[in-house]
């Protein structure tokens, strides 16, 4: 499905206005054998049982038992029009899975989540060479759309009835979730001089910006931007690719489509992309790691933005630093990026 493709390309939208992507934490009364995967600021709460792994570095609350299996559930919640039913956004939403091979729906039927109406599809499609079996539950609540979304292969798909069955009986809405979590640097690192935290104390990364920014603490996003009239701005994610072994440059490859499909205007201007063949000396790095960088503009509601994206791999994840700004102020604050950049740290 893309979905590392999708979660980006909502970064780079929510990085516009400076809002967006929650970070994660974990303060609830959770259900015997069960775990919260959730990120903050979700009017829900998602529970995995405790063999799975939570995953919401992403921004988006998910889990997996197995990625090379497939086996995974991910929740999102989206705003809507109060018109809108379950089965209507299952209508928008079927277009984009038609396009993968072996599609099809195996059953469709109403559904509840706690006491929600709700609209249960099943359906195949082939994913990574691999014939795969999904499950999608999606209900409305205050102008609210609840995607519940389980993705197994096919030969396994029956043998996580259990583990499916506990997740949705366990799965309920709740008030914004607030885990408590702050961005506070441990007493054993050194602050940059002049920078100022702007990642949260669980992350598998650090992020400093310039102390003269304005950090992003409404909605517990890693990220900062220059000032309220000058709303250019930095925010770093890490993200676990779907199909094993994926390069950068297979994933610019696929971000580059999406891009391009969903973006107005999409352009791209450099691309900076290491061959260990070649690039002997390369400096482009982030958090101490090899790096690649890619720049592009798109158009959104009429305004041309610029981004700047810097890309390395560790320890099977993808961790990005995107810069976004308007066009005409892109180059104001290339100094600063640097700075940024390089203060980066990962995998400590």
């Amino acid at each position: 499905m893309r979905k590392i493709v999708l979660r980006i390309l909502t970064l780079l939208l929510a990085a516009v206005l400076c809002t967006g992507l929650m970070a994660c934490g974990s303060n609830e009364d959770i259900p015997q054998g069960m775990q919260l995967a959730v990120c903050r600021g979700a009017t829900f709460r998602l529970f995995i049982p405790t063999t799975w792994t939570p995953n919401t570095n992403s921004g988006v609350s998910s889990g997996f038992f197995s990625l090379t299996e497939l086996s995974m559930v991910s929740v999102t919640e989206s705003p809507t029009t109060p018109e809108m039913t379950p089965e209507t956004w299952w209508n928008q939403c079927e277009a984009a899975y038609q396009k993968y091979p072996g599609y099809k729906v195996v059953s469709s039927d109403e559904s509840f989540v706690g006491d929600v109406k709700a609209y249960a599809v099943l359906f195949d499609l082939n994913y990574s060479g691999k014939a795969c079996r999904f499950l999608t539950v999606i209900a409305v609540r205050e102008q609210k759309v609840y995607t519940i979304l389980f993705s197994f292969t096919a030969e396994k798909y029956d043998s996580f009835a259990s583990d499916r069955d506990k997740i949705l009986s366990n799965f309920r809405f709740g008030e914004p979730y607030e885990s408590g979590k702050t961005k506070q640097l441990p007493t054993h690192v050194t602050l940059p001089a002049g920078m100022q935290l702007a990642s949260f104390d669980e992350g598998a990364y650090r992020l400093f910006v310039p102390q003269a920014w304005v950090l992003n603490t409404k909605d517990g996003q890693t990220s900062a931007y220059v000032s309220e009239t000058d709303r250019t701005n930095v925010n770093m994610g890490a993200y676990m690719p779907e199909q094993e072994k994926m390069s950068i440059a297979e994933f610019w490859e696929l971000a580059k489509a999406d891009y391009a499909e969903k973006l107005s205007g999409f352009t791209v201007l450099e691309e900076q992309i290491y061959d260990s063949a070649k690039d002997e000396n390369w400096e482009i790095l982030l958090g101490g790691r090899i790096a690649d960088r890619f720049v592009f503009s798109a158009e959104v509601d009429g305004v041309t933005y610029r981004y700047c994206q810097y890309v390395c791999a560790y320890a099977s994840m993808f961790y990005i630093l995107t810069y976004t700004s308007t066009a005409d102020l892109y180059d104001t604050h290339l100094g600063e990026l640097e700075q940024i950049r390089a203060q980066v740290q990962i995998g400590y």
